[in-house]
């Protein structure tokens, strides 16, 4: 019965390829008879050039075709490599030539030192899909992705910051190559998640160890359809709308990060304020801050507010006139994760009352850093 079944559906699809390919010819004469002027020779060349067009593979201009972007590429494909120094890409359009030696590169780091990354693939992101034959309509967007395992614990593949980075058409179909010369992993720049330090600080730091560890990144891309148009995929997450993944990572490499002393991991995090300080205590402002949080949302509940400024700033118009006073903060609250707090970037207003006072009311409102999530150990 199921030996039937299986040949059953497998004259359908050969029929329905069978199909395909009537038409193809079929147009292939048809555009033949419609474009050939009365002067032209009536000789089968040109007929048979478009019947031939007709049986070539769609993807076969799409494979590999072996280039390389600078010196050490074709040494390290489908690797991850690392230096102490900005490692700066090749850009072919502007005749742009990268710095890439093999002497600057390294597999041995301390938390002090800079690590630099880059991704050499085999092909690029489109070739890649293309070698799969995949395709997908305009409602699809690309974004690499690079995560992290620690000492063996896979890490960074899901969660609020994990790595994405909005890619134009013209990047997924030409990069063969991934670089962060401007970002070190080690220092804290931006709250981004457009570059691996967000993601690095908050996958890799907190799973640290006294000691030698092994870290390994991983670098490959999804091709995740829209969730607008009021189609079934509004209400879907965003792993469910991801339509594909290469099977195996673009690149992968790995390093060891040395830790002399496991309270260094908690310092680095404090000095690049990826865990906020408090510059004030005020017990009375941070409990009427998370009461007004707490009153305006049903998802999640504030937990702690950390005030960033020693004190009140004033707050103008254009001529001059007061309008009120504010301190910038951090709220810090639950998520669906357990083991995780979000940390939000608020401004916290007490509108003017005029006479020297101020409101004893507030207004929380919300700065344009993105939100983070942080492991609920490096806050409680």
């Amino acid at each position: 019965m199921i030996a039937g079944f299986l040949l059953s559906t497998y004259n359908a699809n050969a029929q329905l390829d069978l199909g395909r390919l009537k038409n193809k010819v079929k147009d292939a004469v048809t555009n033949e008879k419609t474009t050939s002027s009365p002067s032209q020779s009536s000789g089968s060349s040109t007929t048979e050039k478009k019947i031939a067009k007709a049986f070539e593979d769609p993807f076969e201009p799409h494979k590999d075709n072996g280039t390389s972007t600078d010196a050490i590429h074709a040494n390290h494909i489908k690797e991850v490599v690392f230096s102490g120094t900005p490692i700066e890409s090749t850009i072919k359009s502007f005749n742009i030539q990268g710095n890439a030696t093999e002497a600057i590169l390294a597999k041995s780091f301390s938390l002090t030192d800079d690590i630099y990354m880059m991704a050499y693939f085999e092909r690029s992101f489109y070739n890649q899909m293309m070698k799969d034959k995949k395709e997908f309509d305009e409602q699809t967007k690309y974004t690499p992705r690079i995560w992290f395992e620690v000492n063996g614990k896979i890490s960074g593949k899901k969660g609020s910051n994990k790595f994405e980075n909005s890619m134009g058409k013209y990047d997924f179909l030409e990069w063969t190559n991934l670089s962060y010369p401007r970002y070190s992993l080690t220092k804290f720049e931006t709250f981004s998640q457009e570059n691996p330090q967000l993601a690095f600080y908050s996958y890799v730091l907190p799973l640290l160890q006294a000691g030698e560890n092994k870290v390994k990144v991983f670098v490959a891309f999804d091709v995740i359809k829209y969730n607008g148009n009021g189609g079934p995929e509004a209400n879907m997450t965003e792993e469910e709308r991801t339509v594909y993944s290469p099977a195996e990572p673009m690149a992968t490499g790995e390093f060891t990060l040395n830790v002399q002393n496991i309270a260094d991991v908690k310092t680095l995090l404090v000095k690049y304020n990826f865990i906020p300080q408090a510059a004030q205590k005020n017990p009375a402002l941070e409990n009427q801050v998370m009461k007004v949080y707490n009153g305006g949302n049903n998802e999640s509940q504030a937990v702690k507010v950390i005030i960033t400024d020693s004190d009140w700033s004033i707050s103008r118009d254009d001529f001059g006139t007061i309008l009120g006073r504010y301190v910038d903060a951090k709220v810090v609250v639950t998520t669906s994760d357990p083991d995780s707090y979000i940390i939000w970037d608020k401004k916290i207003e007490q509108p003017y009352a005029g006479g020297g006072q101020y409101s004893t009311k507030i207004v929380l409102s919300n700065y344009t850093t993105p939100s983070y999530s942080i492991a609920k150990s490096l806050i409680d």
